[in-house]
């Protein structure tokens, strides 16, 4: 998460080294949200399987002892199937103008892992497609065979039940 606190300094240390620390732990932070925020770019994203939200931490995003910071949600793109976040060009459109990721060294070694993530992601949303078609068979199978009775129906419901698992396991081994 861009801007997010990488140092935590809501646990006072007793020494002066340890203040020492603490305090230059806390301006750290602060210079890194004082360049998320000169940069236009949010606090935090939030991806999810068919959207992602945007926002910022309130009061602040850095951690003390006397802040606790909360999570406001400023915005969420639409809802699409088969949607991947894409950061390269999230941050592009929101960074200030005149400023590209270009000048800040955005290494080419996160676009071959936002492929990777591209890629699983719609694998992901595919499985739980599958899955929740195949529980619907399944839900069918079962009236049928409550129905019309006999082994067929039971074993056509069973194998439909063991297909519905299997993928669902399988699905969530993405997650």
């Amino acid at each position: 998460m861009v801007g997010r606190t990488f140092l935590d300094t809501s646990k006072p240390s007793p020494s002066v080294l340890g203040s020492i620390a603490s305090s230059v732990k806390g301006d750290i932070n602060g210079a890194i949200v004082d360049i998320t925020h000169y940069l236009n770019l949010h606090d935090f994203y939030s991806v999810h399987l068919l959207d992602y939200c945007e926002g910022y931490y309130t009061p602040t995003a850095v951690v003390n002892s006397t802040s606790r910071p909360s999570r406001n949600v400023t915005s969420c793109s639409n809802r699409t199937a088969l949607f991947h976040f894409d950061p390269t060009a999230t941050l592009q459109k929101e960074l200030k103008p005149g400023v590209s990721l270009q000048d800040l060294h955005w290494p080419s070694a996160i676009q071959d892992g936002i492929r990777t993530l591209e890629i699983g992601s719609k694998v992901m949303v595919i499985l739980y497609y599958v899955g929740i078609a195949v529980t619907g068979l399944a839900i069918a199978g079962s009236i049928i065979g409550f129905t019309v009775g006999g082994n067929l129906g039971a074993t056509i419901n069973l194998l439909l039940a063991i297909v519905c698992c299997l993928e669902s396991m399988v699905a969530r081994v993405f997650c």
